[in-house]
């Protein structure tokens, strides 16, 4: 199996852009969340760097591919912005939001890439996750684009059983 991530960063950036053109075929969206997820999954992790809960400080795609270091958050930070700058425009702020999620069940907190509220990128690194059949996994916070700014910006929703709030930050 080919490696992506072995390539020199302007090979990586050239990849990861025809990865995008990719996305704006006609196939089912499910097989492309798994191209995006499979593309991402050969990825070399590193210890945790990345604050997933200061959105503010959070790089773009381009300083992470450069970069090449990456973790469980940042990995799920960079399928979001692939979707997000697929060619075709399909997947848009509307439908694509991050989300800090908690598994009591297992003790962890991560931030994974949501698409439509319902499928999770990045929860486990070679598997697309059906929010809906996940029972011990909790919204504890969510992140949009904002498409004006051209910035990723808070939105608290806690989840608890049946009950959602949501409430807007202002940063």
């Amino acid at each position: 199996m080919h490696n992506n991530f072995l390539l020199h960063p302007t090979e990586l950036r050239h990849e990861w852009r025809e990865l995008r053109k990719q996305l704006a075929t006609d196939a089912a969206e499910s097989l492309h969340y798994q191209t995006v997820i499979d593309w991402w999954c050969p990825a070399p992790l590193g210890k945790r760097h990345l604050d997933y809960t200061t959105c503010a400080m959070w790089p773009d795609p381009w300083t992470m591919i450069d970069r090449k270091e990456f973790d469980v958050n940042s990995i799920s930070l960079c399928m979001f912005y692939t979707l997000l700058f697929a060619d075709g425009g399909r997947w848009d702020s509307k439908r694509l939001s991050l989300a800090v999620v908690v598994n009591r069940k297992y003790s962890t907190e991560q931030l994974v890439c949501v698409v439509d509220g319902e499928w999770l990128l990045g929860y486990n690194h070679s598997q697309l996750i059906n929010f809906k059949d996940q029972s011990d996994i909790e919204y504890r916070q969510t992140y949009n684009y904002n498409s004006n700014l051209r910035c990723i910006e808070e939105t608290t929703i806690w989840k608890f059983k049946d009950t959602v709030e949501t409430a807007e930050l202002q940063l």
